[in-house]
């Protein structure tokens, strides 16, 4: 196997045996993500489909259940810390939604974006098991 000494050559060999997530290979071939900068393919339509349907359901299901933790007094220890990570999340999704569209870092947004997702889901079930056991 020759080794390209041109840059070009050498990114392309680079996404074919290296990790395609550190130079984003993978994304900009198949996944569109509702720009225009990526070719549209069937995989790429089915996956932002995907996101588009998982990620609002989920915030919309964040959001009321966070709502609905005011009306149960077991849940007053919650109330606060899922508000205010909810009051995260909803930022962080627009963020990672507005990289999208410029050249900013999307890798930073979307890992932002998901470790709130995560904690607020993590958070909640560590007081749900902790309500079980009263």
């Amino acid at each position: 196997m020759r080794i390209s000494t041109e840059p070009i050559g050498t990114i392309v060999q680079f996404e074919a045996t290296g990790s395609p997530v550190i130079t984003d290979g993978e994304q900009r071939k198949y996944h569109n993500f509702w720009t225009c900068r990526a070719i549209t393919t069937h995989t790429g339509d089915i996956h932002t489909l995907s996101f588009t349907v998982n990620v609002a359901c989920i915030i919309l299901a964040i959001v009321l259940l966070s709502v609905s933790f005011w009306s149960d007094p077991r849940w007053r220890v919650h109330r606060r810390t899922a508000l205010t990570l909810t009051a995260l999340i909803l930022p962080a999704f627009v963020f990672q939604f507005y990289t999208l569209f410029f050249p900013w870092p999307h890798g930073i947004a979307n890992r932002l974006f998901v470790t709130l997702l995560l904690t607020w889901l993590l958070s909640t079930t560590i007081d749900l098991r902790a309500l079980g056991r009263e």
